[in-house]
């Protein structure tokens, strides 16, 4: 079963339309395995029970080599439950796409333990580390995802943050787009007029009181997460590449709350119907509006910055996924914004812009108290990300990726350069 979860990750991010496709198939036989062997569930398969009799030296090292072995295929069965469980995340939260693996099916998940404790080579040398309990310690998922959601809200209860390592960090940020997805779900099949092709349903201010809360409450799951778990200063210093990739699905999640990624997507032609087309045109620009503009590109420049700066810390190997994704979103609503900028509506978005932060499409990277240059223009900006893309050499997607947006700028923006 680890063996097709291997070949099913290698797939889903070759860049190979016939592996994508094989990849989407055999996550749901992972999701189904992972269903009907419970590796969700963590807890011993038989009971620990402390001996009391006395036992002679040989009997007492059986038992304590049964107990360790026990426990190892506990873990394991764990860790690749996790891991199964991330894949599906991964999908949701960088490819759009449906989750198999409900959040109820995890509610009896715990975390990893201590690599220390599953490096042991031996039960002498992992009863040595545990000294008088009878198993590693290792944190239940749901009481810190409960708390990372809850905590802005009014609620008595006790908050439970744990120490966590980069790995776990990540995990619950791949966790939180699930929740995000759902929303951005719902939102997309709001239609206040029962019409098809209603392009009113789109607009952010119209999705209803009941979305909206969704959305805040969303947001301060974010900013929970970063507030506790987004410092790289907290990190032990094995953790902290791996970090990288938690904040980038931070900066993710900011933007996929406030612009659909499915209609950057259709804008950038993944659909060849012309109705797709149309509507995903309207929807970004009435998302593109005057008081939305400039916080939607500042978020964007400041992905887009977290991204290249690792990878010019040559830290993308343990980032690779979310460093592609992140260029690609970041690219594509560069493109977005120059593509649909003679259109009224974000023409005077454009002029507000201008006069708060300078022309975007000329000098200014849109962040605040960053000097105005001619390397910060859009065109250059875009040129930037597609040279990073085809330099991710470990994940064929990325390249893929920076083909789609080197033919985007074909038609449009390198013609005007």
């Amino acid at each position: 079963m680890f063996a097709l979860f291997l070949c099913t990750m290698s797939a889903t991010w070759s860049g190979r339309q016939a592996a994508y496709c094989r990849a989407e198939l055999d996550r749901g036989v992972l999701a189904l395995t992972c269903r009907n062997n419970h590796l969700l569930v963590s807890r011993l398969t038989e009971p620990v029970v402390a001996v009391s009799t006395p036992r002679s030296s040989t009997s007492q090292a059986s038992d304590l080599e049964l107990r360790w072995l026990r426990w190892v295929d506990t873990e394991r069965r764990k860790r690749l439950g996790i891991c199964i469980y991330l894949l599906d995340c991964q999908y949701s939260a960088l490819l759009q796409r449906q989750p198999y693996i409900s959040k109820a099916e995890t509610t009896q998940l715990a975390l990893p333990c201590e690599p220390r404790y599953w490096s042991a080579p031996s039960a002498r040398a992992w009863t040595m580390m545990l000294g008088p309990a009878l198993t590693p310690p290792s944190a239940y998922h749901l009481p810190t995802l409960s708390s990372i959601l809850l905590e802005r809200e009014k609620i008595h209860g006790e908050m439970f943050f744990p120490p966590l390592d980069g790995f776990a960090r990540t995990f619950y940020a791949y966790v939180l787009h699930t929740h995000i997805y759902e929303w951005r779900q719902n939102v997309c099949m709001l239609n206040s007029n029962c019409l098809t092709g209603d392009i009113l349903s789109f607009v952010p201010k119209d999705i209803g009181i009941g979305l909206r809360q969704h959305r805040e409450w969303l947001q301060n799951a974010l900013e929970v997460w970063l507030e506790h778990y987004g410092s790289i200063d907290s990190c032990d210093p094995l953790s902290v590449s791996h970090m990288r990739a938690g904040l980038l699905l931070h900066h993710l999640g900011d933007l996929a709350l406030r612009i659909s990624f499915s209609d950057l997507y259709m804008l950038a032609r993944r659909s060849a119907t012309a109705d797709d087309l149309d509507t995903a045109t309207e929807s970004i620009c009435n998302t593109l509006a005057v008081d939305r503009t400039c916080t939607i590109l500042d978020r964007t420049f400041k992905m887009i910055g977290t991204a290249l700066d690792v990878r010019a810390a040559s830290q993308a190997s343990f980032c690779d996924f979310e460093l592609a994704v992140s260029l690609f979103i970041g690219g594509l609503l560069l493109w977005a914004t120059h593509h649909l900028r003679y259109r009224p509506e974000i023409n005077v978005a454009m002029e507000w812009v201008d006069r708060h932060f300078g022309n975007p499409h000329t000098t200014s990277p849109l962040l605040a108290g960053t000097p105005a240059t001619g390397d910060a223009t859009i065109p250059s900006k875009l040129q930037e990300i597609i040279v990073a893309l085809k330099s991710t050499h470990s994940v064929g997607y990325a390249n893929l990726l920076a083909t789609v947006l080197e033919k985007l700028c074909g038609e449009g923006i390198a013609s005007q350069i």
